[in-house]
C-alpha cells in the first residue's frame, strides 16, 4: 500500500509549517510534489503526528489507521487520536 504526502502549496502543508512542524517526506519531490510513500517508509520515519486529509472512505478513518500492519510502533499512534 502506498500513501500520498503533499507539497508546500497544499493547505495542510502550510498549516504544519505555521506551527513549525516538518513534513517527514519534504525532501521527496517525486510525483509532481505529491510523492507516494510506502507503509515501510512511514514506519521507518516514525512520525510524531499523522495527519489524515482524506475522506474516511478512502483511508482517512482514524480507527483504520490503528489496524494497519506494524503501525502500532509509530509514535504518532502511541499518542492517540486527536481530532480538530
Amino acid at each position: 500500500m502506498s500513501f500520498s504526502t503533499w507539497n508546500l502549496r497544499h493547505i495542510a502543508a502550510r498549516r504544519v509549517k505555521s506551527i513549525r512542524g516538518i513534513n517527514i517526506f519534504h525532501t521527496n519531490t517525486s510525483g509532481g510534489g505529491y510523492p507516494q510513500v510506502t507503509d515501510e517508509a512511514v514506519i521507518a520515519a516514525n512520525p510524531q503526528f499523522v495527519i489524515l486529509t482524506e475522506d474516511p472512505t478512502y483511508g482517512g478513518n482514524p480507527a483504520l489507521v490503528y489496524k494497519r500492519p506494524n503501525w502500532g510502533s509509530i509514535n504518532a499512534l502511541k499518542q492517540g487520536v486527536r481530532q480538530s
